[in-house]
């Protein structure tokens, strides 16, 4: 009796999982955008890694604070499973084209390549390119921090 039970559980168990697959559709999550989609735009600034990104819809800016920048048009984005594929070009006299990797792994934060940003204001993101100070670093949690 308890090996008909086991044999009886198994087939119900086996049906089950049959009937779910068959009915399951198969999820793409695999998207293509002409821009930048909105939950990605804004501000966005590494402190460890003193760097910062401008997302917008058609451009990313990239620098760091009192130094050049430099502007990515963005031509098309890829996006699967929170890592966006931003396909641009670089005009240096001649048009060059680049493949920006962003990984979007919590609501205000990005990662690209090995520095990890924090979205910030407008305010906060033109204070730090205006204003370098070699003197702190910066934590999340308490503000800056000073060195010495």
């Amino acid at each position: 009796m308890n090996a008909k039970q086991c044999v009886l559980t198994g087939l119900i168990g086996l049906s089950f999982g049959v009937g779910f697959a068959a009915t399951q559709t198969k999820a793409e999550a695999y998207s293509t955008y002409k821009s930048i989609p909105h939950a990605l735009r804004g501000y966005y600034i590494s402190y460890r890694d003193n760097d910062s990104l401008k997302i917008s819809q058609h451009m990313v800016v990239g620098g760091s604070p009192l130094a050049d920048s430099y502007s990515y048009h963005v031509t098309k984005v890829n996006y699967s499973h929170h890592i966006y594929h931003i396909h641009s070009y670089m005009e240096l006299g001649s048009r060059s084209y680049y493949t920006l990797k962003l990984n979007h792994y919590a609501k205000a934060k990005i990662k690209s390549g090995n520095a990890h940003y924090q979205k910030v204001s407008k305010a906060r993101y033109y204070y730090f390119l205006n204003h370098f100070n070699p003197d702190y670093t910066y934590s999340y949690d308490s503000g800056p921090v000073y060195k010495y």
